[in-house]
């Protein structure tokens, strides 16, 4: 019996008790959930331990309008890397972030619930 055992478990069981709530809320099953719980998890987590943060900070792209040369209003969007994982316009990508062991630090900062998930999760990528 291992610590990577011990750590496997626990994730298991995590993402087992976020499937039971979402299928709970829903009424029915959901095809591939945990997953998509797993594979959210490990991609965010590789995609910061390649950034280096342990925290990431995400407000939803504002349409921001400026002025041209030709006095027209034209409309941009600003790009934020991390839309990939912390947009809300895809659903599938809100039901898999549910199932992730994320937290709010307040506003638009989140990280993982503790350094081990996000550890955990990079490994796994590399591993799989």
């Amino acid at each position: 019996f291992t610590r990577g055992d011990l750590y496997h478990a626990f994730v298991e069981e995590w993402f087992c008790k976020e499937e039971r709530k979402l299928v709970e809320s829903t009424g029915k099953p959901i095809p591939e959930l945990k997953a998509a719980f797993t594979e959210f998890s490990r991609s965010l987590a590789f995609e910061m331990f390649k950034e280096k943060v342990s925290q990431v900070v995400y407000q939803d792209p504002v349409e921001r309008k400026y002025f041209g040369w030709n006095k027209r209003i034209h409309p941009t969007v600003e790009f934020n890397p991390w839309s990939e994982w912390f947009s809300n316009i895809d659903p599938e990508i809100v039901r898999a972030r549910r199932g992730c062991p994320l937290r709010s630090l307040g506003g638009t900062t989140f990280s993982f619930v503790h350094q081990a998930f996000l550890e955990y999760s990079v490994v796994e990528e590399l591993w799989h």
